[in-house]
C-alpha cells in the first residue's frame, strides 16, 4: 500500500513539474507577441488571458503542492473559461472589435460570431468541442466545483473501509478524502488547457507578423 501511494505521489509531482514548465511558454509567446512596439486590441485581450492564465497555474500548483487540491480544482473550471472565451475571437469576424467590446466590459454572451450566434458558455464549449474531444467532460466535471454540489459531499465523507454500514467524515484544511488519481488528471487537464491558450495566443501573434489570419493555426 505504502508502495502504491509513493508512486501516485512521484506520478502526482512529475505532472506537476510537467506544468510548471508552462510557466515559461507563456511568458515566451507574450514576449514573441509584442515584439514589435505597435500594439492592437487583441494584444490587450491576450495579455489579460496570458496574466489571468499564468496566475491560475501558480496558484493550482501551490494549492496541490499544499495538499489543497479542493480548492486547486476550482482552478481547472476557471483555466477553461479563458480557453473558451478566448476563442470566442476566433469565431467572429472582426476579432479586434470583438476584444474591444471585452475589453470595455460587454458580456461575451451577449456577442454574436460570424453566423449570428449568441457566444454563451455551452455554444463555446459546443464548437471548440469540434477540436478537442475532452472540452465537454472537462466542462462538465469541473462546473460541479464552481458550485456547492455532490463533489463537495464526497470530498468530505466517505463509506469507512471495511464498513458498509459506516461513513466517516471529515473537516480539514487538507484532503484526505480526494484520491490521487483525480489529483493527477486534474493536473493533466491543467496542462492540456493551458498548452491550448498558448496555442490560440501563439495563433494570434503569427497573424499580428504577417503569418496568417487570426482562425488558421
Amino acid at each position: 500500500m505504502e508502495s502504491t501511494t509513493n508512486s501516485s505521489d512521484n506520478q502526482l509531482e512529475h505532472v506537476l513539474t510537467q506544468l510548471q514548465s508552462c510557466d515559461q511558454r507563456i511568458k515566451d509567446v507574450a514576449k514573441y507577441m509584442v515584439a514589435e512596439a505597435v500594439l492592437f486590441p487583441m494584444d490587450l485581450l491576450t495579455s489579460a488571458v496570458l496574466n489571468r492564465s499564468l496566475a491560475m497555474l501558480n496558484g493550482f500548483i501551490l494549492l496541490m503542492r499544499g495538499n489543497n487540491s479542493l480548492t486547486a480544482l476550482h482552478l481547472v473550471r476557471l483555466q477553461l473559461d479563458s480557453l473558451l472565451r478566448y476563442s470566442a475571437a476566433w469565431l467572429v469576424s472582426e476579432p479586434h472589435s470583438f476584444a474591444n467590446e471585452v475589453l470595455a466590459g460587454k458580456s461575451i454572451k451577449t456577442l454574436k460570431d460570424r453566423t449570428g450566434s449568441c457566444m454563451q458558455d455551452w455554444y463555446l464549449v459546443n464548437e471548440l468541442a469540434k477540436e478537442y474531444d475532452w472540452v465537454k467532460p472537462v466542462y462538465q466535471a469541473t462546473s460541479g466545483y464552481i458550485h456547492l454540489s455532490e463533489k463537495h459531499y464526497h470530498s468530505s465523507t466517505r463509506r469507512k473501509e471495511g464498513a458498509d454500514d459506516t461513513i466517516e467524515t471529515v473537516i480539514s484544511s487538507d484532503d484526505p478524502f480526494i484520491p490521487q488519481y483525480l489529483k493527477i488528471e486534474a493536473t493533466e487537464a491543467m496542462i492540456e488547457i493551458t498548452n491550448q491558450i498558448c496555442n490560440y495566443a501563439f495563433g494570434w501573434a503569427d497573424t499580428k507578423h504577417g503569418n496568417g489570419p487570426v482562425g488558421e493555426q
